[in-house]
């Protein structure tokens, strides 16, 4: 049995995969009902972990193979990607080893290092999850491996329609750099001319980030009461953007992939307690995630892949206490006539406002 699950970013597709194998695990009395929940990330494998553990009621369910972590069984193993394939996970158990397997993300299934795995194993039930399984190269995750059918589907109008995630408002500012001067290759801008133009071009690069806080002021109602998140182009331009904030007195941090796990858990902790009001990214935060407190979404680079730009926009959309349309209303976009209407098309129909 193979299905797919299509929902919106902060819907609870965990939740969904965890109640389906719960249901599974109770038709097979007596039977082993072997789990692999494969995802890319620390981040999403410890949180769908945890939302195993407490839909089953078992807290010691299940155990992580990811980052150096050894598990003490690999009957319910919630595994990384990169540890599957370091671990040898294939050469350890036989292609029926397990009954039930989700892959979180489905839309990297396309890649090399899944598509072993999903040929290698011959599982009862293979669950995808993902919130787009629309890709930038056009392959079709949904078709190869499910026959074009998806079990269960809400996108983000019909989620939001439904309260089921925050209203918002989206502003499209005109940048203040041009990027015609940036060469386009292989479908995309070349990283380092917009690190050029967004970091080392230093007159240029302080105004856009002076025009930048300028904007957010102008939109947000207090800056203080912002918990946001800003998408970089680069390490750089993360570094960058927040060395430029702190210094036009907006307290600000940034995070790359390769910062560790304690400076991640203190940097998101500063921002959830408004110690600082902006965490610079680049390579994470984009899916698996969740900030339910983050109100404010800047978009400081052209995202060419709409997979990527949808999961960007629903790290401001999960419910919160005290959080509405109001304070989820900044969308920085646009530093060219190509990305600009790019992103008036991704946004039309979503409630979004100009």
């Amino acid at each position: 049995m193979r299905n797919l699950v299509v929902a919106a970013t902060g819907t609870g597709k965990t939740v969904v995969s965890a109640f389906d194998y719960r249901r599974f695990r109770q038709s097979r009395p007596g039977r082993p009902s072997r789990l692999l929940f494969v995802a890319h990330r620390k981040e999403i494998l410890s949180q769908s972990l945890d939302t195993f553990r407490t839909i089953l009621r078992d807290l010691n369910f299940g155990d992580l193979l990811v980052g150096g972590v050894t598990p003490a069984s690999l009957d319910h193993l919630f595994v990384s990607i990169q540890s599957f394939h370091s671990q040898e996970l294939m050469a350890r158990t036989s292609p029926d080893f397990y009954d039930y397997i989700v892959v979180d993300e489905f839309h990297h299934a396309a890649a090399p290092t899944y598509q072993e795995l999903l040929g290698y194993y011959q599982p009862t039930v293979l669950l995808g999850l993902t919130a787009t399984p629309e890709r930038a190269d056009w392959k079709s995750v949904h078709t190869e491996y499910f026959g074009g059918r998806i079990a269960a589907e809400i996108r983000l109008y019909e989620a939001i329609e439904r309260k089921l995630l925050t209203p918002f408002h989206y502003f499209g500012v005109t940048d203040s750099v041009d990027l015609r001067e940036v060469r386009w290759e292989n479908g995309k801008y070349v990283q380092a001319d917009l690190e050029n133009v967004y970091v080392l071009d230093h007159k240029r690069a302080r105004d856009r980030a002076r025009y930048i806080l300028e904007a957010v002021e102008r939109y947000c109602t207090d800056v203080r009461d912002v918990v946001g998140i800003g998408f970089c182009v680069s390490k750089a331009h993360a570094a960058f953007m927040a060395e430029q904030f702190n210094a036009m007195g907006v307290p600000s941090d940034f995070l790359v992939a390769e910062s560790g796990d304690d400076v991640r858990d203190t940097v998101m902790r500063r921002l959830v307690t408004k110690e600082i009001n902006f965490i610079f990214v680049v390579d994470i935060y984009n899916e698996g995630v969740d900030i339910p407190e983050v109100n404010t979404v800047l978009f400081l680079r052209p995202a060419e892949s709409l997979t990527v730009y949808l999961q960007q926009l629903g790290r401001g959309l999960r419910l919160c206490e005290g959080k509405d349309a109001r304070s989820t209303s900044s969308a920085m976009r646009g530093a060219s006539t190509t990305s600009r209407t790019a992103s008036r098309r991704c946004c039309r129909g979503t409630g979004g406002r100009w």
